[in-house]
């Protein structure tokens, strides 16, 4: 009964952020044996930071991921 989100700046890191948004995608699609989804929603960074801009996606980019994940799950 415990939810999962998936974390794909952690995940994926600095050296694979350009798969941030792919991964997520992928990772918002798994389902389990009872066809609920693996992942209950996602824990992502978008923007600048001082700190870890490296892991984070852009504004544009969290546009078009919501816009991709909305034609699968309910948003």
């Amino acid at each position: 009964g415990y939810q999962m989100f998936f974390d794909p700046s952690h995940v994926c890191g600095p050296k694979l952020r350009d798969q941030i948004v792919d991964k997520t995608l992928e990772a918002l699609q798994l389902k389990l044996d009872d066809g609920r989804y693996l992942y209950d929603g996602i824990l992502i960074e978008a923007g600048t930071s001082t700190t870890d801009t490296e892991q984070h996606i852009t504004i544009n980019e969290l546009s078009n991921l919501v816009d991709e994940i909305s034609k699968f799950r309910e948003i």
